[in-house]
């Protein structure tokens, strides 16, 4: 079982959140690159609230039913330079173009998550 495969094969993903000890659960899309899996949100969403007061984060990645779904367990962190935010932007677009303009919006806010440790059927991998 290869990972990094199942990282770069998937787009969408469940991003779960938690603030004052309740959970919040999303369907995200995301691309990874360089061991980080890269997002964008609104800031009015609550994972955006959520995330300036917690960054750690759980996602789920593979949950068709079809084979065991990957499990991460990682620290999210804002990305604040053009650079990066310019990069996010021109790898949307690659991989899926329609989701460009919505992203390009003054109330777009991107992050990347750092994963710490992956589950694979149940069992830490990593």
């Amino acid at each position: 079982m290869d990972v990094f495969k199942i990282l770069k094969r998937n787009k969408f993903c469940v991003l779960a959140t938690c603030k004052n000890n309740k959970p919040e659960a999303a369907t995200m899309f995301y691309f990874f690159r360089d061991n980080y899996l890269f997002f964008a949100t609104s800031k009015l969403s609550r994972k955006y609230k959520n995330l300036k007061v917690n960054k750690q984060v759980a996602i789920v990645i593979g949950f068709s039913g079809k084979r065991p779904s990957l499990q991460i367990d990682g620290i999210a962190d804002f990305v604040s330079t053009k650079l990066e935010k310019e990069f996010i932007l021109s790898e949307i677009k690659k991989i899926n173009p329609k989701y460009v303009n919505y992203y390009k919006g003054p109330e777009t806010i991107f992050f990347k998550v750092k994963p710490l440790e992956y589950w694979y059927n149940g069992e830490k991998i990593m």
